[in-house]
């Protein structure tokens, strides 16, 4: 069976953000100023890698590494610097890929 995703705090960031669709919210962890949340997809990580690119076409990229088995990217975006990190993963059964989203409130100087 597959596991259930735990509970989104309710001010987290999700417009901001976003958790990628049908995902897994296999954890979340709230800092003093953000959150850090790992996803689990059915999905190929470059598919991950398009949506976070797609939505982050107009934000503020600080870097994106967008390597062989391997992505992320760290930006601004509407008063938060945000951290998008994906790749291939088998830890839990029945995914394929890893997602960790890390949202800090502030932008990049």
């Amino acid at each position: 069976s597959l596991k259930k995703s735990v509970d989104i705090p309710d001010d987290y960031p999700v417009d901001i953000v976003p958790l990628y669709p049908d995902a897994l919210v296999f954890g979340v962890a709230q800092q003093p100023s953000g959150y850090s949340v790992a996803l689990f997809t059915q999905d190929e990580f470059t598919d991950v890698a398009e949506f976070y690119k797609d939505f982050y076409k107009d934000a503020t990229i600080a870097f994106m590494n967008d390597e062989v088995g391997y992505f992320d990217m760290m930006g601004s975006h509407e008063g938060y610097t945000f951290t998008i990190i994906t790749m291939p993963e088998s830890e839990v059964e029945g995914y394929i890929t890893s997602i960790n989203l890390i949202s800090v409130v502030g932008e990049m100087p």
